[in-house]
């Protein structure tokens, strides 16, 4: 098993740490200077081995357009701005969750818990 080092915050892949941020999906007409009202709050939570971004009023998942063919709902290329750190990113390639529609709900506080294989903290913005 390889050990992967996370030198920007000096946490290694055995360690479990959490980041609080902002996350935004990068598009080709994304302008970052733009992004604040754009911003998905939550926290990535990294635990043995396991990566999970838990976000408050997080994305829409547009359930009708999923198929039974089609078991996860996926975004690429997440970018998260570390809260009290202007100076390191986070890059996630793609995240998914499971298209599990419980009907309309009432309650307008929502998380969503979308899943990720691999990220990487960065000093510059991809």
């Amino acid at each position: 098993m390889r050990v992967q080092y996370f030198p920007l915050i000096k946490q290694s892949s055995l360690d479990d740490f959490s980041l609080n941020g902002g996350w935004i999906e990068l598009t080709a007409d994304t302008d970052l200077t733009k992004v604040q009202d754009k911003y998905k709050f939550g926290t990535l939570e990294y635990k043995n081995g396991s990566s999970e971004l838990a976000l408050f009023q997080g994305w829409k998942s547009h359930y009708r357009r999923i198929t039974s063919g089609m078991p996860l709902y996926r975004k690429c290329n997440i970018l998260g701005f570390i809260a009290n750190n202007n100076t390191k990113f986070v890059f996630i390639p793609e995240v998914s969750i499971e298209p599990i529609f419980t009907g309309p709900t009432i309650i307008p506080v929502v998380y969503n818990n979308w899943h990720m294989n691999r990220f990487s903290i960065v000093n510059f913005i991809p």
